[in-house]
């Protein structure tokens, strides 16, 4: 079975990039722990430096700053490479990592060895749908970008349980409040887990052959 290809004109190609990944959300939802305050990752969002928004500076050069040359093979920055608005959306989550030396570490400390996932989901899940300048000047969106970029660090905010910031993001979520844009989103991924269940059953399947060989 080929891998499920969407037509050009029926999702976006970021968020394409984003579920070809393959992140079982439901299965992070079940597993945070608790992060900094809202308020901190928002009020973090509003120092933005210019320069993380400046389109010549290379997002794998900024990534390699920020996170260490580790970081150029990863599937997340080869997914966000090439698209100019996910280049955008991730330079929003390295700020917020780098500036915990800069400035202060966020309490707890976000762990930069596991945030590649929320660079991911700010660069091809959420910046697609909502301009990164707007995280910056709507309150709503800045917040929604605060929770996806705590969440997809395995955190849900400081106060909250895991039920109640699943309920304040499924409010937020921008790609929720498009109907349209919902639809063909949860047809995607549908048909993604589809696949990852029978790649999961191909690998069982050949190991059990392997064993009894």
């Amino acid at each position: 079975m080929a891998d499920y290809q969407p037509p050009a004109d029926e999702l976006p190609a970021e968020l394409a990039a984003w579920f070809a990944l393959g992140y079982d959300e439901p299965a992070l939802w079940l597993r945070l722990t608790p992060g900094p305050a809202l308020r901190a990752i928002t009020t973090r969002l509003g120092t933005l430096p210019a320069d993380f928004l400046d389109e010549r500076v290379a997002l794998p050069a900024l990534a390699a700053d920020v996170l260490g040359a580790d970081v150029l093979g990863s599937p997340e920055l080869r997914a966000l490479t090439g698209f100019a608005t996910a280049r955008l959306g991730a330079a929003v989550g390295l700020w917020l990592l780098a500036s915990q030396h800069v400035v202060d570490p966020f309490d707890p400390r976000i762990a930069e060895s596991a945030a590649l996932p929320a660079l991911a989901a700010l660069g091809l899940r959420l910046a697609p749908v909502v301009a990164p300048r707007r995280w910056l000047s709507e309150p709503d969106r800045r917040e929604e970008a605060a929770r996806l970029f705590l969440l997809w660090c395995g955190h849900h905010p400081a106060g909250e349980t895991p039920v109640v910031a699943r309920s304040f993001a499924d409010r937020l979520d921008s790609i929720g409040r498009d109907r349209e844009l919902a639809a063909v989103a949860e047809e995607h991924r549908h048909r993604m887990e589809v696949q990852r269940r029978l790649r999961e059953r191909r690998a069982q399947e050949a190991a059990a052959r392997y064993t009894h060989e």
